[in-house]
């Protein structure tokens, strides 16, 4: 048994609550290379896997902003696919195809370890969100991932808006 597996038991035995050694880590940021991700054998944008795991290691980002190369998140039909999880949530982007949108994805990372604080993700990148689940958040969303309604959380039901409100959500979102 190693010493972390030791310790886990140790905790686990005497109730106490998990901690991990890692707890100045602002956030973390997962890049799908799944199914679709990456693959440019099925047509999709290539993921620079290799190049993003070297700045990152380079940079010294995995003590503030971990960086993950993951198997399928999932959301396939939006392939390129990267989930930023902070301690506010999740935000998911898709659709990433370019090189330099991956700069700015590094560049976000060290201005955010530089700062301290997960800064907000740069505009160019914003335009890349979804709604990766039906409720997310408090937020219903229709098929195309859309909000359509704030849900009820005491009461289990969702408040139907008017059309004008959908339409305002949908402009909003752009």
């Amino acid at each position: 048994m190693n010493a972390q597996t030791k310790r886990i038991r140790e905790t686990l035995g005497r109730c106490e609550p998990m901690a991990t050694a890692r707890g100045r880590v602002l956030g973390q940021v997962l890049v799908c290379e799944g199914c679709c991700c990456g693959r440019t054998d099925k047509g999709f944008a290539p993921v620079p896997r290799d190049w993003i795991k070297q700045q990152w290691k380079d940079e010294k980002l995995n003590k503030s902003v971990q960086l993950t190369i993951s198997g399928c998140l999932g959301p396939c039909d939006l392939a390129n696919v990267v989930c930023v999880v902070s301690p506010k949530g999740l935000q998911w982007l898709g659709g990433l195809q370019e090189q330099w949108q991956f700069d700015l994805l590094l560049d976000w990372a060290r201005a955010s370890r530089d700062a301290g604080m997960l800064l907000e993700l740069p505009a160019e990148l914003r335009r890349h969100r979804f709604v990766r689940f039906a409720v997310e958040h408090g937020i219903l969303a229709d098929a195309g991932g859309l909000p359509v309604a704030q849900v009820c959380h005491e009461h289990c039901c969702a408040a139907v808006p008017e059309p004008r409100q959908v339409a305002g959500m949908h402009a909003r979102r752009g």
